[in-house]
Parts: structure tokens; sequence; C-alpha cells
């Protein structure tokens, strides 16, 4: 005998408050939220309760940041919408200031590069900016020099890096991306769709000859001569710039001269 799902009920103060996140279209809430339409002091012990019934009943779940909680409305049902930007979200309402911005893969899905997201959304973080053990179970945190956050635009109130940004961090960190041997990866799109005007800014702000080079490479494997010529205005690294940082080079990897890149990734054979 199947089991029925369990059924949300209400006692008239927790309706009033369920009530007012439905009208405000409420994504996530605070403590302070609560406390506000219940008329009690955030710190009380009814607050407290009533949050513990409206978690126990899945109206709320608690998010990373302390405190912070993500409503599921009544159209919802009892399971989350697992918003995978509900998190930082939260996090951002709380600190402003917070350092920190969905990038590779994760923004590649959001901005429509890519058919699939990843299992963990990438989030790119400044090397010293405090984060909660939460948050590296519900995202993939990769700590990155201050300099290296930029380019970000928002998506349902989250900063999440422009396909021009994704071609930038494809270069910075190509080991970081998936199979460039892959047809299919959303490198090939964002190379396709990037702006060069915003894409050179951000290798000049950058000035360094190694993304320079491997972003030059890539304009030229994928498909955009027009993008290659204007990056290879920008200088060609003196040195050989391995395609893969991580991959060893020999005598026989292909070399592309006009940027200087040794491939030992192999996305030119596959082009």
């Amino acid at each position: 005998m199947d089991s029925e799902p369990m059924k949300r009920t209400l006692s008239p103060r927790l309706a009033d408050v369920v009530a007012e996140l439905e009208l405000r279209q409420a994504q996530t809430v605070s403590i302070e939220d609560v406390a506000r339409y219940l008329g009690t002091d955030p710190a009380s012990s009814a607050t407290r309760r009533i949050i513990g019934r409206l978690v126990a009943q899945r109206w709320l779940v608690a998010l990373p940041t302390r405190g912070r909680y993500e409503f599921l409305p009544a159209s919802g049902g009892p399971f989350s919408r697992n918003d995978p930007l509900a998190g930082l979200r939260a996090a951002i309402a709380q600190r402003p200031n917070l350092r920190a911005q969905i990038g590779l893969s994760a923004a590649a899905f959001l901005r429509g590069l890519a058919d699939r997201a990843p299992r963990r959304y990438q989030l790119l973080v400044a090397a010293a900016q405090p984060l909660s053990a939460a948050f590296t179970r519900e995202y993939k945190v990769h700590r990155v020099a201050p300099t290296r956050l930029f380019g970000a635009e928002p998506i349902r109130e989250v900063p999440v890096s422009t396909v021009e940004r994704l071609v930038v961090e494809a270069a910075l960190w190509p080991d970081r991306i998936g199979d460039l041997r892959s047809a299919a990866h959303w490198l090939g799109e964002a190379v396709q769709r990037a702006d060069h005007g915003p894409l050179l800014e951000m290798l000049s702000a950058l000035a360094s000859d190694r993304t320079t080079a491997r972003a030059g490479y890539f304009a030229k494997v994928f498909g955009r001569p027009d993008l290659a010529g204007e990056i290879r205005g920008l200088g060609r690294s003196p040195v050989a710039v391995p395609l893969s940082p991580s991959t060893r080079t020999g005598s026989d990897t292909p070399r592309d001269a006009e940027f200087n890149v040794l491939d030992n990734v192999g996305v030119a054979s596959r082009r």
C-alpha cells in the first residue's frame, strides 16, 4: 500500500506567517522576517518555537547561512524547490559585501551554454573570505585571488559569471572545466557568443600572458578568427604555454605558433 505524502496542516498563527510569505513570494527567509510577521522578538522562545514548527512541517528548510531558510510554498508541495542558488542568495542578503560568484560549469548551465547542471554548483570565493563549513558541503568552493573575481551579472539575485568571463575562466583554469576534447563542451558556444569588447577588457586587466594565450587559442580553435585576431593584438607569450598545466608535454605535443600554446589536451584534434 502506497504511503500518502505528509499533509502540512497549520495552526492559525502558523497560517498567518505562511500567508505573508506566500503573498511576498519569498524565496529565502530570515529569523527577523518571521519575527516581524509574528510581532515577536527575533531572540524570543516564541519565535524559535514557530520556526521549529515551520521547519518540522517542511514550510522552511535551513540554509548554510545561520538564521536563513528556504521557503517552500504550498504550490511546491512538501518538497524543496531545490534551488542551488538559495544558499548563496541568503548569504548575500545577510552579508552584501560577500566576495563570491557562481562560475565555471555551473555558470555555463545558468547562462544557457550547457545542457546539464553539475552535481554541485562551483562557487568562486575570495581567498581570505570567511565561509561556513556548510558552504563547502553545498557548493564546490574554489578559492581565488580577489583580483580574479569580476565579470559577474546577477541571475535570481546571485552573481553569475558572464559568457565572456567564462571564456576567461577556461583560460585561467582549463583543468577545472571538464573534457575540452568533447565536441559538445560548452566552451565552444561561449566563444561563439562572446562579445569581444568585454572579453578584451578582462584579459587586459588580468595582464597574464598565459591566460591571454589560452583565450586566443580557444577563439581560434572554436571558430572565432575575428576574436582570435583581436586577442593576438594584446601580445604573444614569450614562453610556450601548456594548455593544461597538469598534463605532461613532450617533444610531440602540438604547438600553435600564433599563440605559442602547447595543446597537450588535444582540443584541435576534435574540431
